[in-house]
């Protein structure tokens, strides 16, 4: 996710330092581990646990004999510095197992082909992406999952093991940030039990509305936020090595990942980029307990993806849409919800209009069906009250015009809208497109960082936010602002601007709301 400019004001002269972007999860996404999942990208779920699996142990272990007596001393250093930013402390070692390159790439894109299952569950996914107007008809995804899962990672934490796995044997500066981020689920796991956390989010998305996927966001992101803290710590010469190298992974990274659409890396990445930015929100309202009751809580929505911190059950009794005669129900009923409906309506309209409608989204489930042979997508969304019902109506109603077989039905502050698989003519959104989406809310997420940690309470800070993305001239301010063009001039313009927004915001949080 991009990331917005530097240096604003909030109410009191306090300086806000809008954060820089998140590292990169060091190219490790989690094999074997949380899939991300929910009715925008279960297909990745698929993918890790059938053509990407790494079958999980045939035992359990638990006898303290299994543990290692101390921490490999190269590991040592690393877990003494989790312990103080993460504020938990491991209750014992766990192995830490390096494997040549060769060896480590063939563990993680496992051995065994895809069962007809699998490849039955990939391919409706691809149609319910196609559907939502995501990708085009001539996507091969599980060719590109693989070349971008295989590719990027570097080492990861087994939880069903209970051990940690290493590509090569050199613990360069990027290694050593990959481990403390590993080393963060390792905690996770030692305190919260990160299979049940799975487990129950799991449940919560086929049963509630609660999103697997923005429980990820927060596994990932508290990993993540402690990887930052790690780097932070470093010396200069190693954080200029740590650069030089991630440069060099980024370009074997892409020269692995040709052909791998805009859209499927914006879902790997989302856990590791959004994710750091609401563990942040949380820790700055309440510590690290704050982010301990986030992880053991209810699974949320996926809010916490659009509004920085904003870590939310479902309301009770979501329904999932219903399907008539004719219509035969494939796959489970999963959660469709604020961050779905936010990708949703940006691949096709403006990504402003798009956060104003996604924030007004409490929930939403979702069904794939088929009729007539064709496979369709339908999802019921929960919107907070009639007005906000009638813009996101509107929002919608315009996104269907260029869907395939789309309608739209209301019932209160229910919507439910349908579309259906387009084939091989569907197109996904434009580069320009999905970039805007990107930039926006990287930016907007990162301006409710810079004000929760200057002191402004959670809610007020994700007002600031909301209020400058509503700006006509928020993306193009970002824009400058990444190519360090920003003028000394407009700087203090919008310094001006969103000062009075948090003033504004420090009097009613609820604006910018619908």
């Amino acid at each position: 996710m991009s990331s917005p400019w530097t240096d604003d004001l909030v109410p009191g002269g306090a300086r806000v330092s809008f954060p820089p972007p998140p590292p990169p999860p060091a190219w490790n996404p989690p094999p074997g581990g949380a899939g991300f999942s929910g009715a925008i990208a279960a297909l990745v779920v698929v993918l890790l646990l059938g053509v990407l699996a790494i079958p999980a142990s045939s035992f359990v272990r638990g006898d303290p004999s299994f543990w290692p007596a101390r921490w490999d001393p190269r590991i040592a250093p690393i877990t003494q510095r989790d312990e103080q930013l993460r504020g938990l402390t491991y209750t014992h070692p766990v192995p830490v197992e390096f494997l040549s390159d060769k060896d480590f790439v063939k563990l993680v894109g496992g051995d065994n082909s895809p069962t007809t299952a699998d490849r039955a569950e990939v391919e409706r996914e691809a149609a319910t992406f196609r559907a939502l107007g995501l990708i085009s008809g001539k996507v091969d995804l599980p060719k590109v999952t693989k070349q971008a899962s295989e590719a990027g990672v570097l080492a990861f934490y087994d939880f069903d093991k209970k051990e940690i796995v290493v590509r090569g044997t050199t613990l360069d500066v990027s290694h050593r940030a990959t481990l403390s981020h590993e080393l963060t689920h390792v905690l996770q796991d030692q305190h919260f039990d990160l299979r049940a956390i799975e487990n129950r989010a799991n449940r919560d998305d086929l049963h509630t509305g609660g999103s697997s996927g923005a429980m990820l966001a927060l596994i990932e992101g508290d990993a993540n936020n402690v990887m930052s803290g790690y780097l932070k710590g470093l010396s200069a010469a190693d954080r200029k090595e740590y650069d030089r190298e991630q440069n060099d992974q980024g370009n074997t990274l892409g020269k692995a990942t040709v052909g791998v659409p805009a859209f499927v890396e914006l879902l790997f990445g989302a856990p590791y980029d959004l994710g750091p930015l609401t563990i942040r929100v949380l820790k700055a309202g309440g510590g690290n307990s704050a982010i301990n009751a986030a992880l053991t809580g209810p699974t949320p929505t996926s809010a916490d993806f659009v509004q920085a911190g904003l870590v939310v059950p479902p309301p009770p009794g979501l329904s999932a849409p219903t399907l008539s005669a004719g219509e035969h129900a494939e796959g489970r009923p999963e959660s469709f919800g604020p961050f779905e409906t936010y990708l949703m309506l940006a691949a096709r309209s403006d990504a402003a209009n798009a956060l104003t409608a996604a924030d007004a989204v409490d929930a939403g489930r979702a069904q794939g069906f088929r009729k007539s042979g064709t496979y369709c997508y339908r999802a019921t969304l929960e919107i907070r009250d009639t007005t906000a019902a009638t813009y996101v109506a509107g929002a919608l109603r315009q996104w269907e015009k260029s869907a395939t077989g789309a309608s739209l039905s209301q019932s209160g502050t229910s919507l439910t809208f349908t579309a259906c698989d387009p084939g091989k003519s569907g197109a996904g959104p434009s580069p320009q497109r999905l970039s805007a989406a990107e930039l926006l809310l990287g930016g907007r997420s990162g301006v409710a960082v810079g004000a929760a940690e200057k002191g402004v309470p959670p809610d007020a800070a994700r007002c600031v936010a909301r209020l400058f993305a509503r700006n006509p001239s928020a993306l193009t301010l970002l824009e400058q602002a990444g190519r360090g063009t920003l003028s000394p001039a407009l700087t203090d313009r919008v310094r001006a601007q969103v000062q009075q927004e948090a003033a504004e915001c420090r009097d009613n949080p609820d604006s910018g709301l619908l």
